[in-house]
């Protein structure tokens, strides 16, 4: 349900039309990007606003956009899911978008700070804490709980892949989101779901008229 004060600013804007920064959305508000080459709608949720980006709204994608590997060096720095996600997805996107795109920088446990346009979710951000001692990032305000985190990959829910790697008993692993949308530590030699995310400002325009499935264009 759309908040009150929303519904009521929507309708004044509506009535003298245009559109409305992207920040007015509520979390978990679906934003459709027109095509991005991945499995299902490409539709993306309003998870953060002015929080892991000062001015800016971070996007995550709704569902799974693909399966893949991690990469063979548990690091994700260069690795192959980093590099499926700045290269081969990023390329795919609109020239618009991409355009609107904020430079993110955040930690990564053991690795220190990188910078991305286009990104895998770390375990701080996906809202499970501190990693390995470190805070990745910060909490996205929309995952909350198990039932936030829960993306699907061809109608059922499936894993996929945080940015963050574990340490346990002097051993490395991978940290990924499970089907009920708790954490863990998957087979790191098997392919799972990725899912990425982007900042864009926070003053970006949306179109106010939603699509059938109760998403919105971005006005680009």
């Amino acid at each position: 349900m759309i908040p009150l004060q929303f519904a009521l600013r929507r309708r004044m804007i509506m009535a003298g039309g245009g559109g409305a920064p992207i920040s007015d959305l509520p979390l978990g508000a679906l934003i459709n990007v027109g095509t991005d080459g991945g499995a299902g709608a490409p539709n993306y949720e309003t998870a953060d606003k002015d929080n892991l980006v000062s001015g800016g709204v971070v996007l995550v994608r709704k569902e799974i956009y693909s399966k893949s590997k991690f990469g063979s060096s548990m690091i994700y720095v260069n690795g192959t899911l980093d590099k499926l996600i700045t290269n081969t997805i990023y390329g795919r996107l609109p020239q618009k978008l991409k355009d609107k795109m904020i430079d993110v920088t955040f930690n990564l446990a053991t690795i220190g700070n990188i910078t991305r346009k286009m990104f895998a979710l770390s375990y701080t951000m996906a809202g499970f804490g501190k990693n390995l001692g470190a805070v990745e990032g910060k909490a996205l305000q929309l995952y909350k709980s198990n039932a936030s985190r829960i993306k699907k990959f061809n109608g059922a829910a499936d894993l996929w892949w945080l940015s963050s790697r574990r340490l346990a008993d002097d051993k490395w692993s991978l940290w990924a989101v499970y089907q009920p949308g708790y954490v863990g530590a998957p087979d790191p030699t098997e392919p799972w779901g990725v899912v990425f995310a982007f900042a864009i400002p926070a003053k970006t325009l949306y179109n106010l008229t939603p699509n059938t499935d109760g998403s919105y264009n971005l006005i680009l």
